[in-house]
């Protein structure tokens, strides 16, 4: 039973109380998701010509500063939780302007 757990906490996984071992590193790659849709959102608007004057240099800084914070900070720091809502709420303004037009 101790050899189980112990392969547990090395492969980085985690029981649930039902017994479905849930793979942590799996589930904290998911938190990179709005790093990569920001990024691709922004080639999309730089593309269609959607950003105009300062704005890229604005969002590039806003994305860059962001990604910093995500991948310095370790995982639950402030800095970390500081990037993934800065990434998010990136994430969101670019939808929405690619949605909506000019805002």
């Amino acid at each position: 039973m101790c050899e189980l757990s112990a392969k547990r906490k090395a492969s980085g996984s985690s029981t649930i109380s039902s017994g479905q071992v849930v793979d942590l590193r799996l589930y904290f790659q998911l938190f990179w998701v709005p790093a990569i849709a920001s990024a691709a959102l922004m080639a999309l608007l730089w593309a269609q010509d959607g950003m105009s004057g300062r704005a890229p240099l604005f969002l590039g800084g806003w994305f860059l500063l962001a990604l910093a914070a995500q991948y310095l900070g370790t995982i639950a720091s402030v800095l970390w939780i500081a990037g993934l809502a800065s990434q998010t709420a990136l994430a969101t303004f670019l939808m929405l302007k690619h949605q909506l037009g000019e805002l």
